[in-house]
């Protein structure tokens, strides 16, 4: 058998071909390395050598140029580009014919049959070898499979970081024994692993060189050091990031309180409230284009009342409280109504008229729709409700002031305690805008979307 039907036959049935000295062994069979075989360089060129084509089967999957720079060191001249796919085709008997194999000028050497003893060496050498491979195959597949593994447990992991809710998990509730057993019997599946299963093998990876890490640290500063620290404390990233809270919080609030108006209107219109939503509408409709629904303020008509209309004006516009008494000896004369624009917190403003003799009034004035009245200050009789245009005691405030549905401003006469008068107001102003916002948002002009988005 010529030496290149024998390389073609280990080559099919995957057998170890080694070289010893300058001679490949197959078997009990050698031949010279540099022994001629009946592949021709691109089919008419120079016999290919022996070594040239074990040397290519070697290395068939090396780059060109990393094949080039091996066959230059080792001195064997190389398989050419054109010959290298029907070589390996023919090798590895995918092709029983090749176009560069030439059997009529070619004369194939003599091989040298190895004695049984000289032998036996090769036989156990090419069978370590054989194992070793084996062992390195399956090495190989196994870092494989650890390498895919951790990369899905680390994607698992910055999924988990990635979650808003954190990295505690809920654990799901227990099924019943019965239920659980009757469904594991159906399915016959395992249950999917959690995130929380996945990312396991990459914390126990991660857990060594991370303990290494942090042996190597050395805390330079902590928490009290810096709030230790003897130059002036400036905190602009912690402060930034309070202010997208606070502001992250109001927009949370504005949406809030949008949602359950609307939820509440809906409600209401569900329920036979089209006849209320009606008339907001057509208090909105009462306005003359460009001016906006003037809501109403009603305070008592009386002098001897906390707050009046002697001093309502600077309560509401400056946040300040004077007696209703000093005012009166002071002021020239008692204004019949006030008219008060006030801008609320998320923007929205809205136009107040306040009197105290709501019956009297003019149209022009309250336009006669007592369902703009947006508030009322109240002083604990029950006649300043009297010929109030409401069907029942329970839509006015109650009969005792403990028992009213209203909200209790305590004004002091201390001028030590004046300060306290901005908080009491800035108190009334929130409930009156929620009031307003689900009951009356007619009343409330709402800014432009450019504005509101600045």
């Amino acid at each position: 058998m010529d030496p290149l039907a024998l390389l073609r036959e280990f080559t099919m049935q995957n057998k170890a071909v080694t070289m010893e000295g300058d001679h490949l062994v197959f078997g009990t069979t050698r031949y010279h390395r540099s022994a001629p075989t009946a592949l021709r360089t691109l089919g008419k060129g120079e016999f290919y050598a022996l070594e040239s084509l074990w040397f290519f089967l070697r290395h068939q999957t090396d780059s060109q140029a990393e094949y080039f720079r091996k066959c230059l060191d080792e001195k064997i001249k190389q398989v050419s580009l054109p010959d290298k796919a029907a070589v390996k085709q023919y090798l590895e008997g995918k092709s029983d014919s090749c176009n560069i194999l030439d059997y009529a000028a070619y004369t194939a050497p003599q091989p040298e049959v190895l004695p049984e003893a000289t032998f036996a060496p090769a036989v156990e050498e090419a069978e370590a070898m054989a194992v070793d491979d084996e062992e390195e195959e399956r090495r190989r597949a196994a870092e494989a499979a650890r390498s895919r593994a951790l990369a899905a447990s680390r994607e698992a992991f910055l999924q988990i970081l990635s979650d808003p809710r954190g990295v505690n998990e809920p654990k799901p509730p227990a099924k019943p024994r019965e239920a659980a057993e009757g469904e594991g019997a159906a399915a016959g599946e395992a249950p999917a692993e959690s995130a929380h299963h996945r990312a396991k093998l990459f914390v126990k990876e991660d857990r060594e060189p991370t303990r290494r890490v942090v042996r190597r640290e050395r805390r330079v500063r902590s928490r009290k050091s810096v709030l230790l620290s003897p130059t002036a404390a400036s905190f602009p990233l912690v402060l930034q990031i309070l202010e997208g809270f606070r502001k992250e919080n109001e927009r949370a609030i504005a949406e809030e309180e949008r949602r359950k108006a609307a939820a509440v209107q809906r409600e209401r219109e569900g329920k036979g409230g089209r006849a209320a939503a009606a008339a907001r509408v057509a208090a909105a409709e009462e306005a003359r284009p460009g001016e906006a629904v003037k809501a109403v303020i009603i305070v008592p008509s009386s002098v001897t009342a906390m707050i009046n209309m002697w001093n309502v004006r600077e309560l509401l516009e400056e946040n300040k409280f004077t007696p209703a008494m000093e005012k009166k000896q002071t002021a020239k004369a008692k204004e019949t109504s006030i008219a008060v624009r006030h801008t609320f917190e998320d923007g929205s403003t809205a136009e107040f008229i306040v009197t105290d003799s709501p019956l009297k009034q003019p149209a022009a004035v309250l336009g006669a729709q007592w369902r703009n009245v947006a508030a009322a200050f109240v002083q604990g009789q029950t006649w300043q409700f009297k010929d109030w245009p409401m069907k029942s005691v329970v839509e006015v405030p109650n009969q005792t002031v403990k028992q009213w549905a209203c909200m209790k401003l305590a004004f002091s006469k201390q001028r030590s305690k004046a300060h306290e008068v901005g908080v009491l107001m800035a108190s009334f102003w929130s409930s009156l805008h929620a009031f307003l916002s689900k009951n009356k948002p007619h009343l409330l002009q709402r800014p432009p979307a450019s504005e509101a988005a600045a």
